[in-house]
This record gives structure tokens, sequence and C-alpha cells, in this order.
């Protein structure tokens, strides 16, 4: 028997008169994905490079999954379309500078490196909270267009658990909450009209992933949520419903 299974994805655009996530011509554009090397990541790597973009730039702590999936993506785009460079963004963002001056200009940061780790509060925090603000902080200082950048775009993969208040994953739960509210502040019309910095949070459900130990048939499809970037949005908050069969 089919049974129709309906998940969100919610897409916030926190930016004033962004009604689109980038610019619609894609060409030329070099944008930094995190934690790509796998999951969520990769798949808005992929999606991105599908759409034309001029280059990915993959930071993953993970070396094997990196080059791994920096491969397949060069195989099916060219090899000069990605770069893999090795990075924990919780320590390495010194590497920012040497990014910029030997691929750079970056176009879009998108913060997707997370995990989920109850046994490991700090690492979370560190992963999921500190590491895209700082991270983001330096890309706006970097592009923004009242100290001579030419603006740009932050997406951070925060969560629909950003939304909640619940008794479980309470660590998880509050670095969610964090990277929300982070994104909604840094995000303020006020904000983009000084620096032309787009902030777009990026809040899936369950999503399915190599991590994930829920069955792929009762949870979001990783590409559904790395589709739904590239989307023209005509609202702040625009949710994609996605139907599967059991």
């Amino acid at each position: 028997m089919a049974i129709e299974l309906k998940f969100l994805v919610c897409l916030v655009i926190l930016s004033a008169r962004a009604n689109s996530i980038i610019d619609k011509d894609l060409k030329g554009k070099n944008i930094i994905v995190t934690g790509a090397a796998r999951g969520i990541g990769y798949a808005i790597a992929d999606n991105f490079l599908a759409n034309g973009v001029n280059q990915i730039i993959i930071l993953d702590k993970n070396v094997t999954n990196g080059i791994r999936a920096a491969e397949t993506l060069k195989c099916k785009y060219g090899r000069d379309k990605v770069i893999f460079i090795p990075c924990d963004v919780t320590k390495d963002l010194h590497l920012w500078d040497d990014i910029v001056d030997e691929h750079g200009p970056i176009h879009v940061l998108v913060n997707n490196a997370g995990i989920l780790e109850e046994d490991q509060p700090r690492e979370m925090i560190l992963t999921n909270s500190v590491a895209p603000i700082e991270w983001s902080l330096k890309f706006r200082e970097y592009a923004r267009n009242d100290k001579g950048g030419s603006g740009g775009t932050i997406i951070n993969t925060a969560s629909r658990s950003g939304y909640r208040i619940t008794p479980f994953m309470v660590s998880y739960i509050s670095s969610k909450h964090a990277s929300l509210a982070f994104s909604k502040s840094l995000g303020h019309p006020y904000n983009f009209k000084r620096t032309g910095i787009r902030i777009v949070a990026l809040c899936p459900e369950l999503t399915y992933t190599a991590s994930s130990s829920l069955s792929s048939r009762l949870i979001l499809g990783q590409r559904v949520v790395a589709q739904s970037l590239l989307r023209p949005l005509f609202r702040r908050i625009i949710a994609f419903r996605w139907a599967g069969s059991m």
C-alpha cells in the first residue's frame, strides 16, 4: 500500500530583496562548501556544478572522503572544476587568506559542516555554531561592498531543530538554535543594505546521509535538500514537499 510521506525543507531568506539565493547566472562563480565530502554538502556541490558554476572548493577534515568526492566530481564536470582542501573548520580559519589568494574571488560560502554527537557537546557547539559564525564573519569582511568588495551570499545549513524545543538531543538543538539566530541577525535588512551580503538558512528535516541510521525511505533525500537551494524564491520562507512511497 502506497503511503505519502511529506517532509519540509525550509529555506529562510534573511536578507532584504533577496528573491533568489544567488545571481541567476552561476557562470564564473567560485563557491566554498564546508563538510562536502559526503551527505548534504556533497549534494550541494554537485548541484552547483550541474548548474554551471566556475569552481567548487570543498573543505572537509575527512581527507579520504574528501579526495574521493573531489575525484568523482572532477570526472563528472572537469578536473579544473573542483578543489579539495583538508580543513577542520573549528581550527583552520587561518586558511581563508590562502584560499582567497589562490582560488578567489569567492562569491558564495556554504557553511555545511556539522555533527550530531550528544556525548561531545563542546565539539558539537564548536562545529555547528562557532565555526559557521567565524567563517561567515570572515567572508563578510572580505566581500562586503561598503569596504570595496563585490557582495555575496552565505548559506548556513541549520535545521528544523532550530525552531523546536524538545527534551531530546538538547545540545544539538541548542547548536542549531544558535546557528539560526546568528543567520537571522547577520541577515537583518540593516546589515544587507550596508554590506550587500545575503544570508540564507537551509533548515531541512531529518535527512538521509551516510551517517544516518534511519531508513532512506522515511526521511528526506539529501539531493532534494540540495536542489531546493537553486530554485527561485519569491517569499521569505518557502516549504518544498517531498512525497515518497513504501
